[in-house]
Formats: structure tokens, C-alpha cells, sequence
């Protein structure tokens, strides 16, 4: 895993150890709020999330961080994606979740910001892409605020589990 421990004035990142994955879970599986940005549409075990853990473990550009409140060291949601340090000078944000008690306070934009800060001073990323179901408007909308761009649109297949449409692929140049 790609590690992903980064300082902040009121956040700080650091990587998924096992002892996190119970709140993981508890976020996976809040299908309500989470599952056009995590995928996930029905409940999944604990089980499971160990495997995308030790996935992200086995793989050197991977990363699957924690988001936590420098004050009190509450770990408030998390942030998964990869990186590609070595050819493309990218990077993929797969998904960030924050918890729902700590929504709309400025959280997702301070880990966005200190993310792609990190990767662009340690790895000399160009630029960071992601997906985000177009039927996700909240998460369009923060997107755009955070400065990403539209850069291709992918209608899903109907066969697909997914319950969205479309997937938007995004881009900022940093």
C-alpha cells in the first residue's frame, strides 16, 4: 500500500490499520448515504472489507487512508484511491467518505486540498482524476467545487449491478 500519512492543521490522513475497519464498515454499509460513492448497494460483512483492505495492502500504489480531527483524533471518514508516481504522474481518488454528523463543515474540501498538496509536492502528480455517479449530485456538486472538470461521461451497461446510469470521469490539473 502506497503510504498515505499526511499532516494537516485541523485534519491528518493516516493509513486503514485493521482496528479501523469496524467504522469502515459501519460506513459501507449506511447504503443510503454511501453507496454512489462507495458501490456498495447492499450490506456487506466485515469479511469483506478485510478483503479490499488486504487488496489495497498487496498493491504499492494503492492507498486507503483514514480521515481524522487533529484535536480530538476521531477518525471521521476515509479516502481510497491510487497513485502513479512513476509514468502518468496521476492520481485516482476512488472514493472519500465522511461521516454524516460531520458533513457540510468543511471536512471533504480540507482532505481534498491536503491530498492533492501531498501529491503534488511528494509525487509530482499532474493530475487527479476520479468517477462519480452522475445520478450523485451532492457529490457532482462538491466535485465542481473542488475545481474537477467533466472529461468523459460512461453510460453503464444495463446487466450492471450499479444502480446509477452514467459514470462521470473528472480531472483537475494541479
Amino acid at each position: 500500500m502506497y503510504p498515505l500519512n499526511i499532516d494537516g492543521e485541523e485534519l491528518y490522513l493516516r493509513d486503514l490499520k485493521i482496528n479501523d475497519l469496524p467504522n469502515l464498515l459501519k460506513w459501507y454499509n449506511n447504503i443510503d448515504d454511501f453507496s454512489l460513492a462507495t458501490g456498495v448497494y447492499k450490506p456487506i460483512t466485515l469479511k469483506e472489507i478485510l478483503e479490499r483492505y488486504f487488496k489495497c495492502q498487496s498493491s504499492s500504489k494503492d492507498f486507503f487512508a483514514g480521515i481524522y480531527i487533529r484535536k480530538s483524533g476521531e477518525m471521521i471518514g476515509v479516502l481510497k484511491g491510487w497513485l502513479d508516481c512513476e509514468k502518468d504522474l496521476s492520481a485516482w481518488i476512488n472514493s472519500i467518505i465522511i461521516d454524516p454528523g460531520f458533513q457540510r463543515k468543511g471536512y471533504g474540501s480540507k482532505t481534498v486540498n491536503l491530498f492533492i498538496r501531498h501529491v503534488k509536492e511528494c509525487c509530482n502528480v499532474k493530475r487527479v482524476y476520479l468517477s462519480v455517479a452522475e445520478e450523485n449530485f451532492k457529490g457532482m456538486s462538491f466535485w465542481k467545487q473542488q475545481s474537477f472538470r467533466e472529461v468523459k461521461k460512461i453510460s453503464k451497461d444495463r446487466d450492471s449491478v450499479s444502480k446509477c446510469k452514467s459514470i462521470v470521469i473528472m480531472c483537475r490539473e494541479i
